[in-house]
């Protein structure tokens, strides 16, 4: 079920809306893929690499 997450985000990032935040997107997402595949990604996400990674990193002006 990857793909509806693809689909998701390629459709809520399709529409030229600007998300404030990380958050916003995910819930943007999240509400498509329930509409449209009738699909609960919330698992998914969950357990995805990228966004634990995205969240572990640093940027450098943390160092200073």
């Amino acid at each position: 079920m990857c793909w509806v997450v693809r689909e998701s985000v390629k459709k809520a990032l399709s529409k030229r809306i600007k998300f404030s935040s990380k958050k916003e997107l995910l819930d943007s997402t999240k509400g498509i893929s329930k509409r449209k595949y009738n699909y609960d990604i919330e698992n998914l996400l969950k357990q995805s690499r990228l966004l634990k990674n995205i969240n572990l990193q640093r940027n450098l002006i943390e160092y200073f």
